[in-house]
């Protein structure tokens, strides 16, 4: 884990994101290779949560917490997780996109996976306040 713990320090210290989004996928897809699928998914959470503003790679690291988290008895955690995003996830990606009014795509991803959890959960009201916000006018 050293050799991992120096890989981030230089991502860090670059201001590369994206490439530590790519190690983080990588040693979460190790994890869940070797049964870890408990652990891969701490690191996918956390690496997403870490990721959310600085880098909207982190939709692939989110994409697979969510899979992660189909499992019945793991509803209660995803719905968190999703609440969670959902408010720290920017709804636009810079000054420039705030100013053109143009919202940021990992936004809308987050808001439809949060859409589709909460229909799912059986708040259809909720998921439709939320759909629209992503802009589907579907219900």
């Amino acid at each position: 884990m050293l050799l991992l713990d120096k890989a981030f320090a230089v991502y860090e210290a670059a201001q590369r994101p994206d490439l530590a989004v790519k190690l983080r996928l990588l040693q979460g897809a190790y994890l869940e290779a070797t049964a870890n699928q408990d652990k891969a998914l701490k690191l996918y959470v956390a690496a997403s949560q870490q990721y959310v503003t600085s880098h909207f790679g982190f939709i692939d690291l989110f994409d697979r917490a969510v899979a992660l988290m189909a499992a019945d008895d793991k509803q209660a955690m995803k719905m968190k997780y999703l609440d969670y995003m959902v408010k720290a996830v920017p709804k636009y990606q810079g000054e420039f996109n705030r100013e053109t009014r143009d919202v940021n795509d990992a936004y809308i991803h987050v808001v439809k996976a949060y859409a589709e959890a909460l229909e799912a959960a059986g708040k259809k009201d909720e998921a439709a306040r939320w759909k629209a916000e992503a802009g589907d006018k579907r219900s």
